[in-house]
Parts: C-alpha cells; sequence; structure tokens
C-alpha cells in the first residue's frame, strides 16, 4: 500500500492529473508477482513500466524509468535503514560474534548516509522546481491583472 501511495503522488506529479489508487495497486501487485516469477528482479518493474505508460500519455518513457528507478532507490533506502537500525541495537552482540564486523558496519552506515544525500538532492531539486514554477506562475498572473 505504502509502496503504491508514493508511485501515486509520483506519477500524479508528472501527469498533472489525478490517478486511481487501486489501479496503481494493483498495478504494483502485479509487478511483484513477475518480480517473484520471472528471473531477476527487474521484470516486474518493466511490467509496471508499461502498465504504468497506459494510465496517462502525459508521462514520458523517460520520466517513467527515472519514477521507477527511484521508487527501487527508496525501497533500498528503507531497508537499508532497518538493517543499520538493527546493526547499531545489537552492535555489541554482533561485534562479540566478531570483531572485524565493525567493517560491515561502518560500510552500511557510510552507504546509508550517502544514499539518503542521493535521494534528498533528487527529491529537493523536483521540490525546488515545483515551488519555483508555481512562484513565476503567481507573478507573471499578477503582473497580468
Amino acid at each position: 500500500f505504502i509502496s503504491s501511495r508514493r508511485c501515486q503522488i509520483l506519477l500524479e506529479e508528472k501527469a498533472q492529473s489525478s490517478l486511481p489508487f487501486f489501479r496503481l495497486l494493483a498495478f504494483n501487485a502485479i509487478g511483484n508477482f513477475f518480480s517473484i516469477i520471472l528471473p531477476g528482479s527487474s521484470a516486474g518493474d518493466v511490467v509496471k513500466f508499461f502498465y504504468f505508460r497506459n494510465l496517462n500519455h502525459k508521462l514520458s518513457h523517460s520520466s517513467l524509468a527515472s519514477l521507477i528507478a527511484l521508487d527501487r532507490l527508496i525501497g533500498i533506502l528503507g531497508l537499508l535503514t532497518l538493517g543499520v537500525a538493527l546493526c547499531l541495537i545489537r552492535s555489541s552482540h554482533i561485534l562479540s560474534l566478531n570483531p572485524d564486523l565493525w567493517i560491515f558496519m561502518a560500510a552500511s552506515i557510510l552507504l546509508l548516509i550517502f544514499l539518503a544525500i542521493f535521494i534528498l538532492v533528487v527529491l529537493a531539486q523536483w521540490w525546488i522546481k515545483r515551488k519555483l514554477s508555481a512562484l513565476l506562475k503567481k507573478r507573471f498572473h499578477a503582473g497580468q491583472n
């Protein structure tokens, strides 16, 4: 449900119209099915790409591909956050098993930080572009009156 809602928010922004949530939920479920059944986990993303393309013809191929990639990165960020949080909570136990695992824990934390910064930069560019566009529209409409 959360992934479908996230896709709905991103797709509605690009399509500039509302999209039916339950249809997106069904498309995500179909994509997940194909990710499990077909070899390689990206097969479901390809199926979702074609289903999402039929939702609204304002959605370009490049924007759909980037939205699906961003959705995948956000999912990885969630899994990595969970893993790092559990490693930090259980760090004394993990290090008692093998003291060399601190390298793995440090690498996981660094990867989490870099991935979070990357996603924040991508989303900040989108947010700034959206706010700037709204501000310019308001300015130009106010100047025409």
